[in-house]
């Protein structure tokens, strides 16, 4: 690389200017050996040694002061020259400016050996880093595919949690229509029964109308068999008058006999009439009193009922509001399912960009790795210029 660097003229033009005398003087003595005497031919070679010495010293003195002008650009003066050389001049001022050279060279290589040493801590600190940077990755790879299973599995359970809430809310909506249907059915009950009530009160009133006749019925029987008994008396009175009287009130015997019969035959069917009576009188009282006791327990029938009515009611506004709580459940549900979704949507971008930054990561942790051979060559090196 070195050669490469410098031109082709620079190479074979210090060896023409250092041959160039030796091959002149050969010529000039050839020549004059041959055409010439000894000599002419010693003078011939000193007159023609001396331009070309003169030709060479003023080439050398040109590229003296060539490099003279750079050494001068340096930080070197007379004073400088002085301390660090025993030469005088141009010489110490060069000199000086070589050794000054030699110095910035020998710090910048011990600054850059420093830096290659620096370099190579620093790469091989960030090949650490890196290779824990991938380790953490690969276990958020992993954490994040536990959490993504467990999205994913939070999200059936909520769709399983959906699926029950909809039964639920099917089961409560036939519960409110049984619910609805059933308060129709205690309405017609509660009617029902109130008629029901109606018709044995009436009945009731009915049958004391039927006791009260019967008493009446009684009484008027008590009359009659009032009436047999004298008529009774009566015949029998006559009889013993008509024996008094012989034949002649033999007739009027018969008659009264009769008579007698007759008012006998009253008495005997008042009586059955009277028995008839009181039992009628005792099955209207027991009328009266189970039509009582109906009409209690139709009116706590409709109470019991108008009860259950309100209990419904209750049941009703209860399967209403578990509707609704029903309807908020799955509204939430279905927020819950969408919002899972988008989290296990993030937790793949997350996986795949994990999935990216590791492969960074091993990509940067190689990168170190050249880095840190790169900064050792750089330190060999330096390490070898520096000896």
């Amino acid at each position: 690389m070195g050669k490469a660097a410098v031109p082709v003229s620079d190479q074979w033009q210090p060896a023409l200017l250092a041959w160039l005398p030796v091959l002149t003087m050969g010529l000039v003595g050839t020549a004059s050996g041959v055409w010439l005497g000894p000599t002419e031919a010693t003078l011939l070679t000193i007159a023609a040694s001396v331009p070309i010495g003169l030709f060479i010293s003023r080439r050398q003195n040109r590229g003296a002061l060539k490099l003279l002008e750079l050494a001068e650009s340096s930080t070197c003066d007379a004073l400088l020259g002085k301390m660090y050389s025993d030469e005088r001049g141009p010489q110490a001022r060069l000199e000086t400016a070589f050794v000054s050279q030699a110095s910035r060279l020998k710090t910048c290589l011990t600054r850059l050996q420093d830096t290659a040493e620096q370099l190579t801590s620093l790469a091989g600190k960030s090949d650490g880093l890196a290779a824990d940077s991938s380790r953490g990755l690969d276990r958020q790879r992993v954490e994040t595919e536990q959490v993504s299973a467990a999205v994913n599995q939070m999200a059936a359970t909520t769709q399983e949690v959906a699926s029950h809430v909809q039964r639920t809310a099917d089961a409560t909506q036939e519960a409110n229509v049984l619910t609805a249907r059933g308060r129709d059915v205690a309405r017609d009950t509660r009617e029902s029964i109130q008629r029901l009530s109606v018709v044995v009160g009436e009945t009731g009133l009915t049958v004391a109308q039927l006791a009260r006749d019967s008493n009446e019925i009684g009484t008027v029987v008590d009359v009659i068999k009032g009436i047999a008994d004298q008529t009774n008396l009566l015949a029998l009175n006559a009889a013993i008058e008509a024996a008094r009287a012989g034949d002649m009130g033999r007739g009027f015997a018969v008659v009264a006999d009769e008579v007698r019969q007759l008012a006998q035959r009253t008495t005997e069917s008042t009586a059955q009439i009277h028995g008839l009576i009181s039992k009628l009188q005792v099955s209207s009282s027991n009328a009266v009193k189970t039509m009582e006791s109906g009409h209690r327990q139709a009116e706590e029938g409709v109470a019991w009922v108008l009860e259950a009515d309100k209990a419904l009611v209750g049941i009703s506004e209860a399967v209403a509001n578990i509707t609704d709580m029903t309807t908020q459940i799955a509204a939430a549900t279905e927020e819950q399912t969408a919002v899972a979704e988008e989290i296990s949507r993030n937790i793949t971008t997350i996986a795949h960009l994990a999935d990216q930054t590791s492969e960074q990561a091993r990509h940067s942790a190689q990168l170190s790795t050249e880095l840190t051979q790169t900064a050792k060559t750089q330190y060999s090196l330096v390490e070898r210029f520096n000896r």
